[in-house]
């Protein structure tokens, strides 16, 4: 079960990058301001709710990366 806990936490984790890097190239050509902002998590939040049209695609991108990592975390712990 540690391999597959493994492989699911690795697989959403680049999930998870490959939503979230976008989200933050929005939010740097939104204003610097953002950019910086949106690393930490509420303020990301934030600008993906304001610019719900630019971020919608890679913020679910980024929460199928979490669903995974969460599912591989699970494994991890119950398993």
């Amino acid at each position: 079960m540690g391999v597959v806990a493994a492989i699911l936490i690795a697989v959403g984790l680049g999930i998870m990058a490959y939503g979230s890097l976008p989200i933050f190239v929005e939010a740097f050509k939104t204003s610097p301001a953002w950019g910086f902002g949106s690393l930490f998590l509420p303020v990301g939040l934030i600008f993906v709710a304001k610019h719900w049209e630019a971020a919608r695609r890679w913020f679910f991108i980024a929460l199928t990366g979490w669903v995974i990592l969460a599912a591989g975390v699970g494994i991890l712990i119950l398993g």
